[in-house]
């Protein structure tokens, strides 16, 4: 009985070793990639890319230095509130200079670096950013939560 099992874990190692070595050397005996039904032209393949941009399953890339996020729909105004209250920090504390921890302080620092308008405006934001970190979104039962 030792032997036979002695036999079958030579056998499974020596398996093992030759697929290891097919793997890393490639099998010779698997064909060339045909140049059949899945291999597209360039003008087929462009028009097909046209065709799902225009029918929205592609989007276009932001450009650089900006990257998409996906969330759930129900949250989606509120987490576009944030990252607008989060560009305005940081853009009030390069102004100012000082670092705060709140955007409220560094809406304040940069005042006297900004206009009636501009001050507005970063109140608006700051105000929106708040509310929509201290709302629920109300989500549905059916989506599930991060």
């Amino acid at each position: 009985m030792k032997r036979v099992l002695r036999l079958f874990t030579l056998l499974i190692f020596f398996t093992a070793a030759l697929i290891a070595v097919l793997m890393a050397f490639g099998d010779e005996r698997t064909p060339p990639r045909s140049s059949g039904s899945r291999s597209w032209s360039t003008a087929a393949r462009s028009k097909r890319r046209s065709r799902a941009m225009e029918r929205g399953f592609l989007a276009p890339r932001p450009g650089p230095g900006w990257n998409y996020v996906a969330v759930p729909s129900p949250i989606v105004a509120e987490v576009k509130s944030l990252a607008r209250g989060k560009a305005f920090h940081v853009d009030m504390e390069n102004s100012s200079g000082p670092r705060s921890h709140f955007v409220l302080l560094a809406v304040r620092d940069a005042r006297p670096h900004l206009t009636i308008g501009e001050f507005s405006h970063a109140e608006r934001v700051r105000k929106a950013a708040d509310k929509a970190k201290h709302t629920s979104a109300g989500f549905p039962d059916s989506v599930k939560r991060l």
